[in-house]
């Protein structure tokens, strides 16, 4: 019965409310700090533990559940704001996840493929964004200077930025 229920609720992995999840998911998998057994903690201090560092994860989709063919692709946007319960982005590092598939019929979330990661260090967004709440692919890119990373690498790039020990 559970995995009827996951079908129902969570069977649309393009949606901007579901995509975040498997964004999380997939990152974990790529890093291997996923428990075994263990499940997703709502309203944490960040998302994923990895190497006893904080990986927040944030995620966007150039096709959204709701679009028609004629209204191209979103806009690519990221929810940066600093926590209120917690003081400031308490996370070490930030991992976007971009799914950039854009047609619908070839779009699969499952596909490492079709999904852009980049990596930035907390202390980065902290020295160049300041209070930002919100950020675009383009500052991400021109302003943060990250690049693309694929899934099979992301374990060696969040390992780069990684502060150094206390």
């Amino acid at each position: 019965m559970v995995g009827d229920f996951w079908a129902w609720a969570y069977g649309d992995l393009l949606s901007n409310t579901t995509r975040p999840i498997l964004a999380e998911f997939l990152v974990g998998q790529a890093l291997g700090c996923l428990e075994p057994g263990a499940t997703r903690v709502e309203w944490d201090a960040w998302d994923l533990t990895w190497q006893g560092h904080g990986i927040e994860v944030k995620s966007a989709g150039r096709l959204q559940t709701w679009h028609k063919p004629s209204d191209g692709p979103s806009p690519i946007k990221f929810d940066i704001a600093p926590r209120i319960a917690e003081p400031g982005r308490p996370a070490s590092v930030y991992v976007f996840c971009v799914h950039a598939a854009s047609e619908r019929a070839t779009a699969d979330p499952l596909d490492t493929t079709q999904w852009d990661f980049y990596v930035v260090g907390t202390s980065t967004i902290e020295r160049e964004l300041a209070d930002q709440k919100t950020m675009t692919l383009s500052i991400l890119r021109n302003r943060l200077g990250a690049e693309i990373v694929q899934w099979g690498q992301l374990r060696t790039a969040v390992a780069e930025v990684l502060p150094p020990p206390a």
